[in-house]
């Protein structure tokens, strides 16, 4: 198979990840049972998640030779080892921009031993400076798909969604961090150049403006009234995660389909099973986009396929490091 370029377009931070019994309530101080410093931002964990989604091992043959990943994105010049494990992992990071003087994005995440549980904080740092000329700097072969999140600033991938639309580029948007009240017209502006809208339920409730939960009729018809709601903006394919309750989707051709979440040995840590679904999930639809197959398969068998890869995920501890490889997927048995 000819080889594909996927871009991801994105945050790059040092996450400081913070293991405990508990959560601690408002006012109240608990120790940690560990504390970890490593590379994340959802830029840079999707970016991994690409390169190991076309990867069979860390000693295996380079994604190079299948997939082009390559990252756009800045850093300060605290951090530049970071670009070396980005390298280390297949992606291309020749136009990730280290600033002199500046600092790395900085993610504060603690993780509740007792449910694997996450809550993050997170300062741009350097994040802020990847500014809406960066599409300038692209040179061909084009991408067939960038992604898109919102750990950058809202004008950048604002911008960058409508000059790929001009240029014809598929463009998958993961609105996460949740939008702001006053993003949401814009983002929802933007939905009709989207070919694919990736979230979890806390995002999808605040871009539909109802709960998104419960069960059975409870949580379809929130969902179902969702998915209209953006093939009418115009999105071709909405995804929406809902952690151990699975994943539901809307294409083109189907307007509710519902996959069960994947049985898990221990759920550790949640922290970028959602990076390693869009990860998982892009290289599926431009494999299959390149072998011209009907996009509903194409998005039936990606969503599976991320669904999978998400489940080996949250059995590891920490972001970058927990994205599985190819290999560890393909072992993935689904739930009876």
């Amino acid at each position: 198979m000819a080889s594909f370029q996927i871009l991801v377009i994105g945050s790059i931070n040092v996450d400081f990840t913070m293991r405990t019994s508990r959560f601690p309530g408002p006012g109240e101080t608990i120790t940690a049972t560990s504390c970890t410093k490593e590379l994340g931002g959802k830029g840079a964990n999707q970016a991994i998640a690409c390169a190991r989604a076309s990867r069979p091992g860390p000693e295996g043959p380079s994604s190079i030779d299948v997939a082009n990943i390559h990252m756009i994105g800045a850093v300060g010049s605290d951090s530049l080892e970071y670009l070396e494990s980005l390298a280390s992992n297949g992606v291309n990071t020749d136009k990730i921009k280290a600033h002199e003087g500046k600092v790395t994005g900085m993610a504060v995440v603690v993780v509740s031993e007792a449910t694997g549980e996450n809550n993050i904080i997170i300062t741009p740092g350097a994040n802020a400076l990847v500014g809406p000329e960066i599409l300038r700097d692209i040179a061909p072969p084009v991408p067939d798909l960038i992604i898109l999140q919102l750990e950058i600033p809202l004008e950048t991938v604002l911008d960058v969604i409508y000059t790929a639309r001009r240029q014809g580029i598929d463009v998958l948007l993961n609105p996460a961090p949740a939008p702001a009240p006053a993003q949401l017209l814009q983002i929802q502006d933007a939905s009709k150049a989207l070919a694919h809208l990736v979230m979890n339920e806390t995002e999808a409730s605040i871009l539909s403006g109802e709960a998104i939960g419960g069960e059975g009729q409870q949580e379809e018809e929130p969902l179902k009234r969702l998915f209209k709601k953006f093939k009418g903006l115009g999105v071709r394919n909405t995804i929406v995660t809902l952690g151990e309750r699975g994943v539901c989707y809307s294409t083109i051709g189907s307007d509710y389909v519902r996959v069960d979440a994947v049985k898990v040995k221990e759920v550790v840590d949640t922290t970028a099973a959602g990076d390693t679904f869009v990860g998982y999930y892009a290289v599926e639809v431009v494999k299959g986009k390149r072998n011209n197959a009907a996009e509903s398969l194409v998005i039936d068998i990606a969503v599976t396929r991320a669904n999978r890869a998400a489940s080996r995920t949250i059995e590891k501890a920490g972001a970058s490091p927990s994205i599985p490889w190819m290999n560890e997927v393909d072992q993935v048995k689904e739930m009876d």
